[in-house]
């Protein structure tokens, strides 16, 4: 019996130490103010989740063009009193009205962050003329259990 006690025992113990993919995940959201800095740069304060409030530094590239709609592709490094990580982002960028969206995953994190991963998305519209834009960021950052 003590021996099938301490193989039970045993088999529990490995169980409850995996984390078999599950995450441990929080909700980001928030609002971001920004300016972009011409040749496919911005920059950006971001309010709202601890986990996102503190400012961006965006490369982008466009991919293609059709119409006034843009495919537009880089990284937005998010810049928190927690720590950093950067994200992946692809989506497009309308010319004619400002309006944008882009979201991906999140990668690179340090301090809290440090093995972190999760999605982001960002929408928003920018002045044509001022190069200032609006952004809402929402999405969920996880870390393994």
């Amino acid at each position: 019996m003590l021996r099938t006690s301490g193989a039970l025992f045993l088999s529990l113990l490995t169980f409850a130490g995996s984390s078999y993919g599950r995450d441990f995940c929080l909700p980001a959201n928030g609002v971001g103010f920004g300016q972009d800095q011409g040749e496919g740069q911005t920059t950006a304060v971001i309010v709202g989740s601890p986990l996102i409030a503190g400012r961006t530094q965006g490369n982008f590239q466009i991919e293609s063009v059709t119409g006034t709609l843009a495919t537009i592709a880089g990284t937005v490094l998010f810049e928190t009193a927690r720590g950093s990580y950067t994200l992946l982002a692809k989506g497009s960028f309308d010319v004619a009205s400002g309006v944008f969206q882009s979201s991906g995953p999140i990668e690179e994190g340090s301090g809290a962050f440090a093995g972190a991963r999760g999605q982001l998305k960002l929408e928003g519209r920018q002045d044509l003329e001022t190069g200032r834009f609006f952004e809402r960021v929402s999405g969920s950052i996880c870390w393994p259990e």
